[in-house]
């Protein structure tokens, strides 16, 4: 098993900027308009959630790799 927890969010909860940051990033999240459609089919989910993010223009789906 390759998982560290040494420097996992645990940790840096109590660590500045981390802290803040998180905080902030939260209440963002709590702020967002969620919507979902449910797709078994794992082929399906996936062109599904592409042909949504290029539709709607997405911010949050670049599926960028790098």
């Amino acid at each position: 098993m390759t998982y560290k927890t040494k420097g996992g969010r645990k940790e840096l909860e109590g660590t500045e900027p981390f802290k803040s940051a998180f905080v902030k990033a939260k209440e963002k999240v709590r702020q967002m308009d969620v919507r979902f459609i449910e797709e078994p089919d794992s082929v399906k989910q996936a062109l599904l959630e592409i042909y949504i993010a290029v539709s709607l223009n997405t911010p949050f789906n670049d599926f960028k790799t790098t």
